[in-house]
């Protein structure tokens, strides 16, 4: 069964947002924002990136859009891909560890409901091969609130992903929104923060 990871109640001062390390365990650390130190790309709605850790701080990401048929590549020196602005939608992504490094990835920001594309990129990669050992391949959801999450871990899980594979991240923040990205560089799966400055002076990164 897939495991949730939620921020129960961001009112509080300090609180921590949940960085997921893959393979696991989690840990308590948010990711940065461009300019934070991070240098993720920036992905938007409606794009679908996939993609695979070149290493040296750089991925191979391939960008699809709903406006157009085909797809576009992007080189990028980035140590990995992240958006913002999710509220009533939610981020669906899944990738592929192979030893040492993510060997290739999806990552989609979708609106409410609208995650059966994304789900069907997963699908295909997985069929065609390239993620060849289920015990490699790892799903994240995540969404403002739980609501949906457990529907599409189901067929996540039905694609070929363990359950145990699978986390569902839940921002706490509802609609007001929250940015997500994944670090591939240090394997970590999580809410960015601008700054950081709602974390102890003393915090462990």
């Amino acid at each position: 069964m897939a495991i949730t990871y939620a921020v129960r109640d961001r009112t509080l001062r300090p609180f921590a947002r949940w960085g997921l390390a893959l393979p696991p365990p989690p840990v308590r650390s948010p990711l940065y924002v461009p300019g934070g130190g991070n240098g993720l790309a920036e992905m938007f709605m409606g794009e679908t990136a996939a993609g695979g850790w070149a290493g040296q701080g750089q991925v191979n990401l391939r960008v699809k859009t709903n406006f157009y048929r085909g797809s576009k590549s992007v080189p990028l020196t980035s140590a990995g891909v992240w958006t913002g602005g999710i509220s009533d939608c939610m981020v669906v992504c899944a990738a592929y560890y192979d030893t040492s490094h993510w060997v290739h990835f999806w990552f989609q920001h979708v609106e409410g409901g609208q995650y059966e594309g994304i789900l069907d990129t997963i699908r295909n990669g997985i069929r065609s091969g390239v993620c060849p050992v289920q015990g490699g391949r790892y799903a994240v959801i995540a969404a403002g609130v739980d609501s949906g999450t457990d529907e599409i871990a189901a067929k996540l899980a039905a694609a070929g992903i363990s359950p145990n594979n699978i986390s569902i991240y839940v921002s706490g923040t509802g609609s007001r929104g929250f940015a997500f990205g994944v670090n591939f560089s240090v394997g970590l799966f999580g809410e960015l923060t601008h700054s950081g400055t709602e974390l102890p002076a003393n915090w462990q990164w």
